[in-house]
């Protein structure tokens, strides 16, 4: 188990984290994902020791190891760039860590645990890493941190460097082992695919502060902040700003011709607008329901996708992608009407960007949960 509690670091006058709190469990696979700059490499850091916080702790296994030494928190780790010995065989490069701490059968034993483990057979361990494939190497680097027996497994952005072919693979088998191994493992990215597909759980983080932990279906059936909603999602969701307008105690959103959409908005009173976001693939060429609501739009650019295509439009100024059938999109002009259901809609304080809550998505997200097993 890894706690987080607090943890503040800053650069001058750069704030790099701001209070990040969080509780991973035993064997639980979790991820921390946002951009460049974010601070999750810096998070990562301070939980192996590399870095210390300006505020906050880190326990593991409920003793606190603020200000302890790297090799004394029980952690493994591995780098984007694998950092394996190009002389030495990929079962030496396993065995290095403990080479002179264990007798030579019991190192030789360690050795081939982790290689059953990792799929490495005798031939594999007998060669050099430029013998080995780009996946090869990505596992002789999780056995040279496994060996050690770690309580926690730090990776960062360990598959950056691969194409996407690669990555793919890579996704399935660090799933696969994760699936094997049970090790509590914290794994930092910038690319939300690998962390939607690969995690029980995830932080969304953003200029060092968190927006949103949970479920990766929770996280993407319904984002606590808009920054959560456009950055989680391939393509992520589109959100603009609507006015909002007050009559009979309810507040409506209003279309840029001054037409009431058939969606009540919670909100304070005196509120003037919010911010609107919607999934791609609700977004739809014809009415989908009775409360279905129209944006007519400017068709900026069509992205083939196989059997699907991404249409990139304009609304008012602000970008809108939907996801509609490829036969379709080839028909369209430079003009082009969307349709999105009211209770597709997502909900946004324009000030905070925190969610409001609208009731819509509580139900679904139920269904979400229920639908993974939760």
């Amino acid at each position: 188990m890894l706690q987080l509690d607090g943890i503040t670091k800053t650069y001058g006058h750069d704030v790099a984290l701001s209070g990040i709190g969080v509780m991973i469990e035993e064997g639980e696979f979790f991820s921390i994902v946002g951009p460049s700059g974010c601070g999750k490499s810096t998070l990562l850091r301070i939980v192996a020791g590399l870095d210390e916080p300006d505020d906050g702790t880190v326990s593991i296994d409920g003793v606190d190891v603020s200000g302890w030494e790297p090799v004394e928190r029980g952690i493994g780790m591995v780098f984007q760039n694998y950092a394996l010995f190009p002389h030495l065989t990929a079962g030496a490069n396993i065995g290095f860590g403990l080479k002179g701490r264990l007798p030579k059968e019991e190192l030789r034993r360690r050795v081939a645990e982790i290689a059953e483990l990792l799929e490495l057979d005798a031939a594999m361990l007998e060669r050099r890493p430029r013998q080995l494939s780009g996946g090869q190497r990505q596992r002789v680097a999780l056995g040279r941190a496994l060996i050690r027996r770690p309580r926690v497994l730090l990776m960062d952005e360990p598959l950056s460097s691969a194409d996407a072919p690669l990555r793919e693979r890579m996704r399935s088998e660090l799933k696969g082992f994760h699936q094997r191994a049970g090790t509590t493992t914290l794994y930092v990215t910038h690319d939300q695919r690998e962390a939607m597909s690969m995690s029980d759980r995830m932080m969304v983080l953003d200029h060092g502060r968190a927006q949103q932990v949970g479920r990766p279906i929770d996280v993407y059936r319904r984002p606590a902040t808009a920054f959560a909603a456009r950055f989680v999602g391939s393509p992520g969701m589109s959100v603009w700003p609507m006015p909002v307008r007050a009559a009979d105690g309810r507040h409506r959103l209003v279309t840029v011709d001054g037409n009431p959409w058939p969606v009540q908005v919670p909100c304070p009173a005196g509120t003037e607008g919010v911010l609107v976001g919607v999934r791609p693939e609700r977004l739809g060429l014809r009415p989908c329901s009775e409360d279905s609501a129209v944006l007519h739009c400017t068709v900026d650019t069509i992205e083939p996708q196989g059997e699907q295509a991404l249409v990139h439009a304009s609304y008012c100024g602000n970008a809108v992608v939907a996801a509609v059938e490829a036969a379709a999109a080839e028909q369209l002009g430079a003009e082009v009407d969307l349709w999105l259901s009211a209770g597709d809609l997502h909900l946004f304080a324009v000030d905070s960007g925190q969610r409001l809550a609208d009731g819509r998505g509580d139900a679904e997200a139920a269904r979400a949960g229920s639908a993974v097993g939760g």
